[in-house]
């Protein structure tokens, strides 16, 4: 418990640090907490979407939001900033963020 005047625990102000007990078991550890979101953000699906980049010229495969499948094979005319991309699909133009584009691998 902090002292009232100086806002420390008394440990703090006789020891130079910080003493635990049976209680600080109880309330969780920041540092524990922000090193488990960090992997998990690490680990998602969409944590490289940072690195991902495309250019004019690039195939890739746009998401489709009509009846056929989902991805269609379409190629990147323009880039709008570092989100949004012009894909050309079947002679039409659509504008999909970067999140609704995948790479398409040449083999």
């Amino acid at each position: 418990m902090p002292h009232p005047t100086t806002g420390e625990p008394p440990s703090l102000l006789l020891v130079g640090q910080r003493l635990l007990n049976w209680l600080d078991l109880l309330t969780p550890s920041i540092e524990k907490h922000v090193e488990a979101h960090q992997y998990h953000t690490m680990l998602s699906p969409t944590a490289h979407r940072g690195f991902l980049k495309f250019i004019a010229g690039e195939a890739v495969l746009p998401r489709n939001f009509g009846r056929e499948g989902k991805w269609v094979r379409g190629v990147v005319t323009e880039v709008l900033g570092s989100c949004h991309h012009i894909v050309k699909v079947a002679g039409n133009l659509w504008k999909r963020h970067i999140d609704q584009l995948l790479r398409l691998l040449q083999m």
